[in-house]
Parts: C-alpha cells; sequence; structure tokens
C-alpha cells in the first residue's frame, strides 16, 4: 500500500519566520566573536515532473496528518526557506553563495537531497570560485 501524497504544504510562515529569527541571531554571535559568516543554499533535485526511477530515492516529506508531499511539494518547501535565507543575507550583508545550479541533476545526488561524490565535487568548485572571487579582501 502507497502513502497518499499531497502537493499542498502547510503553513510555513511561523517555521520561516523562526528560521529567519535563528540566522539573523547567528549573524550577531558571528560578528560579536569577529567570524566571517557565509550563507550557501541548499540543493535538491525535486521537481514537479520526477521521472519514475528518480522518485524511488526520494524519502522525507511526512506531514502530522500521516500524508506525505509530492517531490513538487518538496521543492517548493525548498524555495521557500533557500529564498528566506537569502533575504537574510541580504538584509544582514552576509556572504551568500547560491548553489541553485545543481538543481534538478539527479546524478549529483544519492537521494533528494544529498550529494554524491560528482555533486560534492561540484559545490565544492562553486564554493572554491566563491572564494577566489572575493580573495582580494580577505587578506590571504
Amino acid at each position: 500500500m502507497e502513502a497518499e501524497k499531497c502537493d499542498v504544504l502547510p503553513d510555513l510562515s511561523e517555521p520561516l519566520g523562526r528560521f529567519r529569527q535563528r540566522l539573523r541571531e547567528m549573524v550577531e554571535i558571528c560578528r560579536q566573536k569577529r567570524v566571517r559568516l557565509i550563507f550557501v543554499s541548499s540543493v535538491t533535485f525535486y521537481r514537479k515532473d520526477l521521472p519514475p526511477e528518480d522518485r524511488d530515492i526520494v524519502w522525507g516529506g511526512k506531514l502530522a496528518d500521516g500524508r506525505y508531499l509530492t517531490e513538487r511539494g518538496l521543492r517548493e518547501g525548498f524555495d521557500l526557506f533557500n529564498q528566506a535565507l537569502k533575504e537574510v543575507a541580504e538584509e544582514m550583508n552576509v556572504e551568500f553563495v547560491d548553489l541553485s545550479p545543481l538543481n534538478e541533476q539527479p546524478k549529483l545526488f544519492y537521494d533528494g537531497s544529498h550529494f554524491n561524490v560528482e555533486g560534492a565535487r561540484q559545490v565544492a568548485d562553486i564554493v572554491a570560485d566563491h572564494f577566489l572571487a572575493r580573495r582580494s579582501g580577505n587578506r590571504w
């Protein structure tokens, strides 16, 4: 028997608000301790038209009522939290590394949101490029 799925996210206004507040607290703590903070977006291969062979490695998304979010719903959730992360980065003047070019590439993941070796290499390349582009201001 297969679990019931739905596309509709629960109301995330409270969790997103707490997420934003925790991010702001992290920024303040890092600034007090003179630690360079860099936000990095989350990446997933979820999308609304995921082929069956890729759906087989998706797990998670269980809702309080026992239903599960579809890949489309999961992706929407990822996007909302990434948008909140980016907004707080802009608001608080924190560096932000956008990994979204890696979205929707199942070959980079061993499940819906965890990278395999090739995915990790591509993340490392993007992060390294971020540092290299800013090296003159880092006292290297």
